[in-house]
């Protein structure tokens, strides 16, 4: 009696799959960079647009917050994977929508409104960490270089600077203003990536950092919050320390 031979099972390469935002996301968390630059050149081949690493950016920000402790992690690893392929900048956090409460009636509409204002409560804590890692992935993507190539911006008095940092410094400065607290965690991280990456020997620039940097430690103290309290603290001490690193000579 024969026994058929068994048929031999073959693990396919990943970057010959149908390569999706789900499987971007998976290869960030997963694969080495060599084999996420072929994915996402397959993807963007695959899915022409007008902006077509959108998705990519998204798979990215979904990876950054797929593990324990997801919005806690530092989003430079991931971002380092894909550098050398595509440049990429900061994008804006989408704000899922809130539900109001309706008026007293019913038991049943009492419930819902309960319901629905819980759903809301969870919508807002949701939309704030997730504002605040679009802001560590900002800050990753200015500190690795990946918006060095958005232009060049010059100043009224003359002094030029990248379109990216620009966009950068508005960000920090504007955000210290914002009345959400998870504006000033968000703002804090842009503006220690703006002063890691500063040129040396600047005055101005140093004096408006510290400047800003003062503001900050001023909101500090306002921050109901106690993890993002510990993140502001740690970003603020290192945030010294690299203006601090400024005012030393060149070598």
């Amino acid at each position: 009696m024969t026994h058929p031979h068994p048929t031999p099972v073959t693990i396919p390469n990943p970057a010959t799959l149908m390569v999706t935002q789900n499987t971007l996301r998976e290869a960030f968390l997963s694969l080495d960079a060599a084999s996420i630059s072929n994915m996402i050149q397959s993807f963007v081949a695959a899915h022409p647009s007008l902006t077509p690493l959108t998705p990519v950016v998204e798979a990215l920000f979904e990876a950054s917050v797929a593990e324990s402790a997801a919005y806690t992690r530092d989003p430079h690893n991931l971002q380092q994977q894909q550098q050398q392929q595509h440049p990429s900048s900061a994008s804006s956090t989408p704000i899922p929508p809130g539900g109001g409460g309706n008026a007293p009636g019913t038991s049943s509409v009492a419930t819902n409104s309960l319901s629905e204002d819980m759903q809301r409560i969870a919508n807002e804590r949701q939309r704030r960490k997730d504002h605040i890692q679009w802001a560590r992935i900002h800050a990753a993507s200015l500190e690795l270089g990946l918006m060095n190539n958005l232009g060049r911006a010059t100043e009224g008095d003359g002094y030029s600077t990248s379109t990216g940092r620009a966009f950068s410094e508005m960000v920090a400065r504007d955000a210290v203003w914002e009345s959400d607290e998870a504006e000033w965690v968000a703002g804090i991280f842009v503006l220690r990536a703006v002063i890691r990456t500063a040129s040396r020997g600047d005055r101005r620039q140093r004096e408006e950092y510290n400047e800003m940097l003062m503001q900050y430690e001023s909101r500090w103290k306002e921050i109901k919050d106690e993890m993002r309290q510990t993140m502001v603290t740690e970003v603020l001490l290192s945030s010294r320390e690299e203006l601090a690193r400024l005012e030393e000579p060149m070598t």
